[in-house]
């Protein structure tokens, strides 16, 4: 088990092409020492910061004007509805359209192929990101969320189309709440 958290770490901070020396020593030990809580903690905040600039390029590339909650999610309401519907709340069923994609560009899941999502805000399995993201929108609104991989999926991404530790974009449309 230690050495596959070994492994994936180690690709992980290798492939993200992180500057820090000293995550490179603790993982190039690490086969030769346990962790402690705090040295994972430290690689865990490192990890997230390279995945977070990683968002934020996507974000530049794109021109997009996103702004980021104390959770970590980047949100961006673009297009607001002529009528502006109830707010989405806790507990409330919202109906959503919706397009995932992940930040390669590859998309996912649609609500053209898979159907509308319908959850109930704040309870159901869905991303804890979506349900925060959802809460920032009226019925009738269009957002884009990106939710980084804690928010998401996580470590194991969802076994199926979002490979593990993934940020996942979502284009969503608030069709209506119940």
């Amino acid at each position: 088990m230690r050495s596959l958290i070994f492994l994936f770490l180690l690709s992980a901070i290798f492939s993200c092409n992180s500057n820090s020396k000293s995550s490179e020593n603790k993982l190039v030990n690490a086969d030769k020492k346990d962790f402690t809580k705090e040295e994972l903690l430290e690689i865990n905040r490192e990890r997230e910061m390279v995945e977070f600039k990683l968002i934020e390029k996507y974000i530049e590339r794109r021109g997009w004007e996103m702004e980021r909650s104390g959770s970590g999610l980047f949100y961006s309401v673009y297009d607001s509805a002529s009528t502006p519907g109830p707010k989405a709340t806790e507990k409330r069923v919202a109906t959503i359209e919706y397009v995932v994609s992940l930040l390669n560009g590859d998309t996912v899941y649609t609500s053209e192929e898979d159907g509308l999502k319908e959850f109930v805000i704040g309870m159901d399995h869905v991303e804890n990101g979506l349900h925060e993201g959802i809460t920032y929108m009226r019925v009738g609104d269009r957002a884009r969320f990106i939710i980084p991989p804690r928010l998401a999926h996580g470590l194991a991404g969802d076994r199926k189309k979002i490979p593990m530790h993934s940020s996942i974009v979502y284009d969503v449309k608030l069709v209506s709440l119940k």
